[in-house]
């Protein structure tokens, strides 16, 4: 069997059971994108000033639960990893049964400690990663890997270094990861043949795809056991479920982190909330003014001014911005146009940026747009759009590469692999080492003290908060639900700054 060793070493204090063929994570490192190693004294260097990500490929988009095109990073140009022939025997072969470990403790982890809400503190915790490695794609003979395949190599690498990092600090995982092949079908198969692992997992982590997000949904809850979502934002794909974790903020987080940011900002007089007739951002205009009244607290504060355009010229010909501007003041117009595959929505919000720049340009009054995560991928817009209007957008991810902690996350990996970590990589690395603290911490129930562990991440801040439904007891009386989910509610507000992206505080 061809192998990696870097990348199937064995950590000292945890164990795994391997889904994914070696060649497969071979592949990642020899295929097109090969160039020489650089010589040793000029590799330092080379990290310091090379090491940018590039732009290319497709993304997951967790609204429509696809990959589409787009300039975020999907693999990173990279270099060559030495790798040798190994012993079968030494690392024997991985077939889509995985490999059995055998544990003293009968391989839930001896008892150590109970505590608040009758968690357990364990000598150790099983966890399971479900990702779509399309290992039935790839014989070892291609030259490139499929997208999902790279986006879960990507992913569980950044996952690896988090567990070595774990096993540093004394908490013992054992970990198995299971190819569902991005089909539910085949999860359900891997859930059947389960020998008992997943069941009394501690933790469980991954999936891509829609519908293989809402059956592990499902299986958590009837299971009991904490399932973290790394990427889907739909909100409807579980209910009454304490068990399901989002890691991606819903749209509705995002809306609401972009009218705190304006209202903290500017006047409410200022603000005017623009919608496309017979769009669905209609809807979300009436939704932006109740966040308004919320973050107010009173259904008495000033509503913000509504835009509805009817013009349907490809250039909004008949649009005149004039009458909303705010003579002698900035005026902060709030988009919340939703991606669309036709890419209307790209034509939209381009005449509308062309029309808000001419207006301010005309009367010397300042702009501020807000706009939505997807703008960051419009690769063909104007920057002078952008820098001159202000454009602030809301983001689940953002990755400051002059951070120190940054930069020594991205030499390790580059140390390790050869390449730099793709955005898949630092998600990967940052939920398994959250969660994998979380439970050395608090234990088997570690979803329950979420309010006390609100971390800064590399890409975002983990501020898990239940989303609870009101409903009525047998006496008429509202109360709190059942949770539906545990829900990140960090978003950051980006601000188009100096030609590009960047924290707008």
């Amino acid at each position: 069997m061809i192998s990696v060793q870097s990348l199937l070493q064995r950590l000292n204090g945890n164990k795994f059971t391997f889904i994914l063929i070696g060649a497969l994570l071979f592949a990642l490192s020899s295929c097109d994108l090969l160039k020489p190693l650089p010589k040793d004294k000029d590799r330092d260097k080379e990290k310091e000033e090379e090491l940018d990500p590039i732009g290319g490929g497709r993304i997951y988009n967790p609204e429509t639960g696809e990959f589409e095109k787009s300039d975020e990073v999907v693999l990173e140009t990279m270099d060559t990893i030495r790798w040798r022939e190994i012993s079968a025997r030494e690392y024997p072969p991985i077939t889509t049964e995985g490999l059995a470990t055998e544990n003293s403790d009968g391989g839930r982890g001896q008892v150590l400690e109970e505590g608040e809400f009758g968690t357990q503190l364990l000598s150790s915790y099983n966890v399971s990663m479900m990702l779509p490695f399309l290992t039935d794609r790839f014989d070892g003979s291609e030259s490139n890997l499929d997208l999902q395949s790279r986006w879960a190599v990507q992913f569980y690498t950044g996952a690896k270094i988090a567990i070595e990092q774990l096993d540093q600090e004394r908490t013992n995982l054992k970990v198995s990861v299971y190819d569902t092949k991005a089909d539910e079908r085949i999860l359900n198969e891997v859930l059947q043949r389960d020998t008992g692992f997943i069941a009394s997992s501690h933790l469980v982590m991954g999936t891509v795809k829609g519908e293989c997000v809402a059956r592990m949904a499902q299986y958590a809850k009837a299971q009991q056991v904490p399932f973290v979502s790394p990427f889907s934002a739909n909100t409807k794909i579980t209910k009454e479920n304490p068990y399901y974790i989002q890691i991606n903020p819903s749209i509705a987080t995002h809306l609401k982190a972009i009218t705190r940011h304006a209202r903290s900002n500017y006047n409410s007089d200022q603000i005017v909330v623009v919608a496309k007739r017979g769009d669905q951002s209609e809807a979300i205009m009436n939704y932006i003014q109740e966040l308004n009244y919320e973050i107010a607290g009173s259904n008495y504060a000033p509503r913000f001014e509504e835009l509805v355009i009817q013009d349907d010229s490809p250039t909004m010909e008949n649009t005149n911005l004039d009458v909303v501007m705010r003579s002698g003041r900035t005026t902060v117009f709030i988009l919340p146009i939703m991606r669309d595959r036709e890419g209307k929505d790209k034509d939209f919000i381009y005449a509308f940026l062309r029309k808000a720049y001419l207006a301010s340009r005309s009367n010397g009054n300042s702009v501020v747009i807000y706009g939505m995560r997807h703008w960051q991928y419009y690769d063909d817009a104007d920057p002078n759009y952008f820098e001159n209007l202000n454009v602030h957008i809301s983001s689940e991810y953002y990755v400051d590469k002059y951070s120190e902690v940054v930069r020594d996350f991205r030499r390790r990996y580059y140390d390790l692999y050869g390449t730099v970590p793709s955005a898949e990589a630092f998600r990967g690395f940052d939920n398994m080492l959250y969660f994998g603290r979380m439970l050395k911490k608090h234990g088997t129930k570690f979803y329950e003290f979420f309010n006390r562990e609100v971390e800064d991440a590399l890409h975002t801040t983990y501020n898990l908060e239940p989303i609870t439904p009101i409903v009525e007891n047998n006496y008429g009386q509202e109360i709190y639900g059942t949770p539906d989910r545990f829900e990140n509610q960090y978003v950051h507000i980006l601000k188009f700054e100096d030609y590009y992206f960047q924290p707008a505080e």
